[in-house]
């Protein structure tokens, strides 16, 4: 909130907004972000989600992630396209098959969104973006014993960095 008091306002549209994924919430990831448009056609959000959950046989998916991003909206802030760069830090403990593998991931990647306005207050929102990945896996382990450690390791991966269907509240 105190950024919003440094920034000057344009006296149009949106200026805050938090946002939810639900493909997150579909993959029960908790998430949350916040988006602040600085001029006509620029914003800067960052979006974080948790996932901490462990299943039966020592199966995991844990994971936190934050996301900031820059956008370029070519229209106007908060409606219609939007490419942006973003750029990502996390940490993992995953072990859904026989290995799992615990660590920290950083990358870059660029994005598309399209969003659309449902009221004056709220946005959907449909994004994609693919960026390439640095995993540093400080310890892969045998998923039944977990005190065996195989090593530390590191992994480069070109994917996915977002997607998702955005609701946002300004």
């Amino acid at each position: 909130m105190f950024l919003i008091l440094l920034l000057p306002s344009t006296g149009k549209g949106q200026t805050l907004g938090v946002s939810s994924n639900a493909l997150g919430w579909a993959a029960l990831s908790p998430n949350l972000g916040v988006e602040l448009g600085f001029a006509k056609q620029w914003t800067v959000s960052v979006d974080g989600l948790v996932n901490p959950f462990t299943y039966e046989n020592g199966k995991k998916s844990k994971v936190w992630l934050v996301q900031p991003e820059v956008r370029f909206w070519p229209r106007h802030k908060f409606s219609g396209h939007a490419f942006g760069l973003n750029a990502d830090y996390g940490q993992y403990d995953w072990a859904m098959k026989k290995t799992g593998y615990k660590g920290d991931m950083i990358g870059v990647g660029a994005s598309y969104a399209y969003a659309y306005s449902l009221s004056k207050r709220w946005n959907i929102e449909a994004q994609i973006g693919a960026g390439y990945h640095w995993l540093f896996f400080d310890n892969r382990y045998d998923r039944k014993d977990p005190h065996s450690s195989i090593g530390p390791r590191d992994r480069n991966t070109f994917g996915l960095t977002k997607l998702g269907i955005k609701f946002t509240y300004f």
